[in-house]
């Protein structure tokens, strides 16, 4: 079979469902796109949410850190800091 042959069947041939089948359908159709849609959102809040939570994690991880180093240091320059005053 040809192409031209396939094509000239193709567009000859008439649809027999009904328009309320069609309606049917279409309706079917909006359902999924509109439950595709809201997962897309959802899962953009989520990962919103995600890197937001992890960022302010290790900034305060590091930012601990960074103090706990800061004091490190702060004893190795004055060693008398150890050293309880009266």
């Amino acid at each position: 079979m040809n192409k031209t042959s396939f094509v000239s069947k193709i567009s000859n041939q008439q649809s027999y469902y009904s328009p309320d089948v069609w309606s049917k359908v279409e309706r079917e159709l909006d359902k999924k796109r509109k439950r595709r849609i809201l997962l897309f959102f959802l899962f953009s809040i989520l990962l919103m949410t995600s890197i937001g939570l992890g960022s302010f994690y290790f900034s305060q991880k590091n930012n601990a850190s960074t103090q706990q180093s800061d004091i490190k240091k702060q004893n190795i320059e004055d060693p008398t800091n150890d050293i309880p005053k009266p």
